[in-house]
């Protein structure tokens, strides 16, 4: 199965592509950081299993401010890179301008996309952002993979 994958500090968002289905894991503040990303990672292998194929949008890195929510984030997006054999990373503008059209869309002009183009898609986010941005990484990892010359039927 494909899936795309929106991060969060406690958190991780999955939509699949091949079997439509969402999950959000959200892990509780902790006292202990390792205790948030061993629980993490024990519930996203509950979902995610060596065989899938993960896309996974690398963490933005956005000013000085936001150094420790980039360092807190990569431990995620590390956690979800290590959850199958086959993962993808994937930059926020690639996968908004493959799919939406615009590299530097916005949150709204992602909904309207998933919304008009994938209204089931969209049904089935409800009105999660998260769960709508890990659904466009998703489509765009079913549109790098066919592109792929590898035979395999995904």
């Amino acid at each position: 199965m494909i899936w795309g994958v929106d991060l969060g500090v406690r958190s991780a968002h999955l939509f699949c592509v091949d079997q439509p289905q969402t999950v959000s894991v959200v892990i509780p503040k902790m006292t202990k950081r390792g205790l948030e990303l061993r629980a993490l990672r024990h519930q996203l292998s509950e979902f995610i299993t060596r065989e899938d194929v993960v896309f996974v949008e690398e963490p933005p890195l956005a000013g000085s401010r936001n150094v420790r929510t980039f360092a807190a984030l990569n431990q995620v997006y590390a956690i979800a890179l290590s959850s199958t054999s086959e993962a993808y990373s994937v930059e926020v503008g690639t996968w908004k301008k493959q799919v939406v059209g615009k590299g530097n869309a916005t949150k709204e002009e992602v909904s309207t996309w998933l919304e008009v183009d994938h209204s089931a898609y969209s049904a089935l986010c409800g009105d999660d952002q998260n769960l709508r941005d890990a659904a466009c990484i998703a489509l765009y990892g079913r549109a790098v993979l066919d592109r792929l010359p590898h035979g395999d039927g995904r």
